[in-house]
Order: structure tokens, then C-alpha cells, then sequence
């Protein structure tokens, strides 16, 4: 039931898309979503209240990254592999995060540098 409530959530602000790849999983009343590998996707706003700990993002289509308006979620865990972002400056707002997932390019980004100090990278090729 709470899959269905994300999927009408996202797709309030991603009218195209038509299929979404979406996995929601708990563990230790931790939640994880997982969003990958749905390019359509451009917008997450419809998230921003969920008490997501983990976000998967990698391969969507969110390039344009309005991050900030996710920094009330209590996120340890993020991955924006493959998501060709220009500026990790919304780094600075997720006071919990402890770990980031980029692919080897993005690690190299001079925003993402800047931004990442303090945090657990991994990076994927």
C-alpha cells in the first residue's frame, strides 16, 4: 500500500512517465527507496515527507538536481550514480548523510569535492 502512495506521489509532478521502477523496503524501522534506472524521472518533490533514511536515484532522469528540497529527510545513504549533475551543493543540507554513491566521473566533479568532505564515497564504473 505504501508503494502505491509513492508511485501517485511521483508521478503528480512526472506526468510522462509510464512505467516506474520503484522499490520500497524497511528494515529496523529504517526505510530505503529505491528509484533507479527511471530516466523519465525528473522531479522527486512528491517524496519530501517520507522518513526515507536510504534514496537510490542512479540512472534517473533528474539532471537538473533540486536536492534541497529534500534536506528534512533524515538520509544516510543516497546514490546519484549516473544522474550527470552539475552541482552538489545540496550536499551541504543533509545533515545525517554518512554515505554517497557516484559513478567515477562524478567523483571527480569539482562540486562534488567541495561538498563530499566528510562523507563515506562509493563509486561505481
Amino acid at each position: 500500500e505504501h508503494i502505491k502512495a509513492v508511485e501517485k506521489m511521483i508521478h503528480v509532478k512526472n506526468n510522462s512517465v509510464e512505467n516506474l521502477n520503484i522499490k520500497l523496503t524497511e528494515k529496523e524501522g529504517k526505510y530505503f527507496l529505491d528509484l533507479s534506472n527511471n530516466p523519465d524521472v525528473h522531479s522527486v518533490v512528491g517524496i519530501r515527507s517520507m522518513p526515507l533514511t536510504g534514496l537510490n536515484l542512479s540512472g534517473s532522469g533528474i539532471k537538473d538536481f533540486r536536492m534541497a528540497i529534500l534536506k528534512d529527510l533524515p538520509l544516510e545513504d543516497l546514490d546519484v550514480s549516473d544522474c550527470r549533475l552539475s552541482d552538489y551543493g545540496f550536499l551541504k543540507h543533509y545533515k545525517k548523510l554518512k554515505k554517497i554513491t557516484v559513478n567515477a566521473k562524478e567523483a571527480q566533479h569539482p562540486s562534488f569535492l567541495k561538498y563530499a568532505k566528510g562523507l563515506e564515497v562509493i563509486t561505481r564504473e
